[in-house]
């Protein structure tokens, strides 16, 4: 499992942590990041993962770096 774990993390892109660092998990950003405004609804891809890691920067089951 934990095989598959690192090999599954390998192929996240690093945009899902960013992403999740600067969203309120609500599906907006808290601030202007990869060419998205402040307060402005972000891609539907990017915020699910906001919506998925509540803004604390770690999606579930995959450690990414603070």
């Amino acid at each position: 499992m934990s095989e598959w774990l690192w090999q599954w993390s390998v192929n996240v892109p690093l945009t899902r942590s960013t992403w999740c660092h600067h969203c309120d998990g609500k599906g907006a950003t808290l601030m202007p990041r990869m060419g998205v405004a402040d307060g402005e609804p972000i891609p539907t891809a990017q915020m699910q993962e906001c919506r998925t890691c509540g803004g604390t920067g770690r999606l579930p089951g995959v450690q990414v770096p603070a």
